[in-house]
């Protein structure tokens, strides 16, 4: 079948043929100027630019903040959301409710000093991509609409809000969760 690949017609090869990646080298390197490589790195940069990550924990306070900021920071280019289940301080600077957060992220050189409380919605969960639930929700149940989202993946991170774990503890799950979905979406996209 003849195709038109950078204006230029070629036969379209056999796709079991050795060959194939070397010819694709040859027609984008000396016959597109690269271009069409630099096509497919701009659609990666703009699918991670339109990504939507949203992290959800149970009072927006402790995990999915941090996991928000370290996500932000390796993948500077998605966009990223967290909220809680039941925040109590919705709308509330982080740093004037569990300012031991703050200074655990501020240890190994992440600011979440501006960061705001947030509550979780319906729409958030809709226009996310992926939606990452930190793990067990304290003070009521999962809502439907975040338990039924197919876009949902739950991590288990122990809330140091309840003292299951310190914050230094789970912080130290979460920067390593965090670095796995990074190079796993990077991945994805490449």
């Amino acid at each position: 079948m003849d195709r038109n690949f950078c204006g230029v017609y070629y036969r379209e090869l056999n796709p079991e043929f050795v060959g194939c990646e070397f010819i694709f080298f040859f027609f984008d390197t000396f016959l597109c100027g690269g271009r069409v490589r630099r096509a497919v790195d701009r659609l990666s940069l703009e699918q991670l630019v339109n990504m939507k990550i949203l992290f959800v924990c149970g009072g927006n306070v402790n995990r999915s903040q941090m996991a928000g900021t370290i996500f932000k920071s390796l993948v500077p280019e998605a966009d990223v959301q967290t909220a809680g289940v039941y925040p109590s301080a919705a709308g509330e600077r982080l740093v004037d409710v569990w300012p031991q957060a703050v200074s655990a992220m501020q240890e190994i050189g992440f600011d979440m000093s501006k960061n705001m409380i947030s509550q979780l919605t319906p729409g958030m969960v809709e226009s996310a991509d992926r939606v990452v639930l930190m793990g067990a929700i304290f003070g009521g149940p999962i809502p439907d609409y975040l338990r039924n989202s197919a876009k949902l993946e739950t991590w288990d991170v122990p809330d140091p809000g309840y003292e299951e774990i310190s914050v230094e503890g789970a912080r130290d799950i979460i920067v390593e969760k965090v670095r796995e979905l990074a190079i796993c979406v990077q991945k994805r996209l490449q």
